[in-house]
């Protein structure tokens, strides 16, 4: 019998999940179990993030990093974030971290088998705001908890430039830290480089 390419609490009590690990059939992934036989790729990623959670989460940030191959391992906690037009209420879960948006759908990458993502160009934005300029008005120019290298990782995408961020974010009205953003991308992604992609 073939598994699932991915199973959670909901599937299988947490002791069979385990032994399935424990016997080399399962890895760990993020909230879910993976099947060996199966393909890491980013829906198995944003699927496993989303196990046991609600359809209107959206994995971003650093989670959305993992979930793109950016990064190796999840984030603790998780962070995810929600269309302020969604009207939900954010989870009580000491693992999740998640913020309410505004999100137009070209921001979104939804997969078959479930969860949601960010796009590595609005992942990239989103981390040069929150945490790449907070670092530069902190003054924290050395320590940025490895935004920088999020972002050049991002970089490695076709879609993430300087320029196509300067153009996202300048869609949105009143957004905040939008020259501090750039200068963070500028920074980690190379202006020259970027912009004549």
């Amino acid at each position: 019998m073939r598994v699932p390419d991915l199973l959670g609490p909901a599937d299988l009590p947490a002791a069979e999940l385990h032994a399935a690990r424990l016997d080399g059939e399962l890895f760990p992934l993020a909230e879910g179990f993976a099947s060996i036989a199966g393909l890491d790729g980013p829906g198995l990623r944003a699927a496993a993030a989303a196990v046991g959670r609600s359809e209107r989460l959206i994995a971003d940030r650093r989670t959305a990093a993992w979930v793109w191959g950016v990064t190796a391992r999840p984030p603790r906690p998780l962070e995810f974030c929600v269309d302020i037009r969604a009207r939900t209420r954010p989870p009580r879960d000491p693992l999740v971290s998640v913020r309410e948006v505004v999100l137009d759908e070209e921001d979104v990458v939804r997969f078959p088998g479930g969860g949601a993502v960010t796009t590595p160009l609005r992942t990239a934005v989103d981390l040069a705001r929150t945490e790449g300029a907070e670092a530069q008005r902190a003054g924290t120019r050395g320590d940025d908890g490895g935004c920088a290298e999020l972002l050049r990782g991002l970089g490695a995408f076709e879609a993430v430039t300087v320029a196509a961020a300067a153009a996202l974010m300048d869609r949105r009205r009143n957004l905040s830290g939008k020259r501090a953003a750039l200068a963070v991308l500028r920074a980690a992604l190379g202006s020259e480089s970027a912009l004549s992609r």
